[in-house]
């Protein structure tokens, strides 16, 4: 057993990397850092010049990036290899809070997919930011409390949502395809199942998104040399975004998903 003196204040959320090789924690101190999982090394330590509590972290589906929940209603993307915050996400509501979120990718049967981040906030919506265009894809008035937690799977082709909230609700919400409109735009509705209705009432709400997998082919051999060795050039944002969304899409085409939802996972 190990155990590493990581931070000030308190450790407020932890995540592990797909392969296993990286630890990400964050506290209230205003600290992200990325740790060796074999030697226990602190391998980057990010903070934003603000220095606001982080709550909760999540790695990018490739190992590549980190998203982090911040008590200034913010959630902020890390290329943590460059130690430096690419994207940030607002419009949600997070000042008291441990929000939690995730990944993953949205489009129409047949189109090239694009990948979107999640969270809950504490006026209890669901909102889905564009990944690279920040733009502000969906909000969901989803629970009559502060939305905890959000997260993603694909079961049997069909993309859902789950997200738990403070009125003692989990709720369901799959992408369903709207019927074509006057102007020929297809759009998409939610499908909510309230864990509290057995007759899972339909909710309404859009949603253009919600797709992830296990993208367990990506083997990030990180440690200070490997971290050091990924510091070439990064590709655009929309290379970024495109090659994390197709994978995922591959990865869901290539291997069955398991009976029950599980995980989240995105980019490249």
């Amino acid at each position: 057993m190990r155990s590493l003196p990581a931070h000030s204040d308190p450790v407020a959320g932890i995540d592990v990397v797909h392969d296993g090789t990286l630890i990400v924690s964050c506290a209230l101190d205003g600290l992200i850092r990325i740790w060796d999982t074999m030697t226990g090394q602190c391998l980057r330590t990010l903070v934003h010049e603000d220095n606001p509590p982080v709550t909760a972290v999540r790695f990018s589906p490739n190992g590549k990036f980190v998203l982090a929940w911040t008590l200034d209603d913010c959630v902020r993307l890390w290329n943590y290899v460059e130690g430096r915050c690419i994207k940030t996400y607002q419009g949600h509501v997070n000042r008291k809070y441990s929000l939690a979120g995730g990944f993953g990718v949205y489009g129409a049967p047949g189109a090239k997919p694009e990948a979107f981040a999640v969270s809950g906030s504490e006026d209890g919506a669901l909102l889905c930011w564009d990944v690279v265009s920040k733009k502000i894809l969906q909000r969901i008035e989803a629970h009559s409390d502060v939305v905890l937690g959000v997260d993603t799977c694909s079961v049997g082709g069909k993309r859902f949502m789950v997200s738990c909230s403070l009125d003692r609700t989990v709720k369901i919400w799959e992408e369903v395809p709207e019927e074509t409109g006057e102007e020929g735009d297809e759009g998409h509705k939610a499908q909510g199942a309230d864990s509290n209705n057995p007759n899972h009432d339909e909710a309404q709400g859009e949603v253009n998104n919600n797709d992830t997998n296990n993208n367990n082919n990506n083997n990030t051999n990180n440690n200070v040399s490997a971290v050091q060795e990924h510091e070439q050039e990064e590709p655009t944002a929309m290379d970024t975004d495109t090659d994390m969304a197709m994978d995922m899409d591959r990865e869901q085409q290539q291997h069955q998903p398991p009976q029950q939802p599980h995980g989240d996972e995105m980019i490249e």
